[in-house]
């Protein structure tokens, strides 16, 4: 079964939509958010290096700042 992709909203972040997940230099997560997150890893600033990991078998994602993972299952 196919799923149909939805258009980005141009006024809306990427993490608004129930699909979107965005990390924040703020230190905050924010999924289907609307402009607020939970607290998540540490705050980051312009030289920090910022990954994601994403398991598409699991169904899982999460971030690291400078190679430090924030995930309690990693």
């Amino acid at each position: 079964e196919s799923q149909q992709i939805k258009k980005a909203e141009p006024n809306s972040a990427f993490s608004d939509t129930d699909q979107g997940f965005a990390y924040f230099s703020t230190g905050t997560l924010r999924h289907a958010s609307k402009g607020s997150g939970a607290g998540y890893g540490e705050k980051y600033c312009q030289d920090d290096v910022i990954g994601v990991y994403v398991d598409l078998e699991d169904g899982i994602m999460f971030f690291s700042k400078n190679g430090k993972i924030f995930d309690e299952n990693a």
